[in-house]
């Protein structure tokens, strides 16, 4: 590290990075092994050839495995349901929507939507999806 911190700020750089493709592989709903697989060599290819073969290094420190993709994807998530429901606790009112769906698989699910108002502006937001275990009447007969 330079007396500027140039390194931690390199690392911060690339921390950013990996956050910043993570968020778009997932918004755009492609297997998470595409940052590894397509996105990063695409990436140093651009660099070598527009700003030169130097400054190759610093985007192969970029972490996008798999597994690196997935984390960061699961604690955007986390972040953003946590202030979802920190938004709710401060709301001076809220409702609850709950809704059962069959997804392409046959496979019940639970859907959860919220109703709330923050700065006198009214928001509605996706809260969670879980799987439902379905009962018939004969199972209990």
């Amino acid at each position: 590290m330079d007396s500027l911190g140039n390194v931690q700020k390199a690392n911060e750089s690339c921390l950013q990075a990996s956050y910043k493709i993570s968020y778009r592989i997932a918004v755009n709903k492609k297997p998470h092994t595409i940052g590894e697989d397509l996105i990063k060599p695409c990436l140093c290819d651009a660099v070598s050839l527009v700003i030169g073969e130097q400054h190759v290094a610093k985007i192969k420190q970029i972490a996008l495995s798999n597994t690196t993709v997935q984390s960061r994807i699961a604690e955007m998530s986390s972040d953003i349901l946590e202030t979802v429901i920190s938004e709710i606790k401060e709301s001076s009112m809220f409702a609850l929507q709950l809704d059962e769906s069959t997804d392409v698989a046959s496979c019940s699910q639970l859907l959860v939507f919220t109703r709330y108002i923050k700065y006198d502006n009214l928001k509605e937001e996706y809260l969670f999806c879980k799987p439902l275990i379905t009962t018939r009447g004969e199972t209990y007969s």
